[in-house]
């Protein structure tokens, strides 16, 4: 959407979003596909393949955003603390669905 320019107007994180959404997206479906061919990716495979890409996509941003805008050093998110977080936002997701 970004790309072809249909989206001039839109605040700042809109933007960022959807700049973001796209390929983080396409990123998780390829490996989402990497995991159905049967490469070794055995310590998350079970769990990563249970929610569409789309979905996992908006869950990690929206997760991102939220530890970045409250609980972050300026700016800045630990790394475990972001996985934790957004693997128990996909947890609970996965749950309802």
């Amino acid at each position: 959407m970004c790309e072809h320019k249909l989206a001039p107007n839109l605040p700042y994180m809109k933007s960022l979003f959807l700049g973001w959404f796209e390929p983080f997206t396409d990123a998780i479906a390829k490996e989402q596909e990497l995991i159905r061919t049967g490469k070794s990716r055995q310590a998350y495979a079970p769990y990563f393949d249970l929610l569409p890409a789309d979905k996992m996509s908006v869950i990690a941003m929206h997760q991102l955003a939220a530890i970045v805008m409250t609980g972050g050093e300026h700016g800045c998110a630990r790394v475990v603390t972001a996985a934790c977080m957004i693997g128990d936002a996909i947890e609970q997701e996965v749950s309802n669905f």
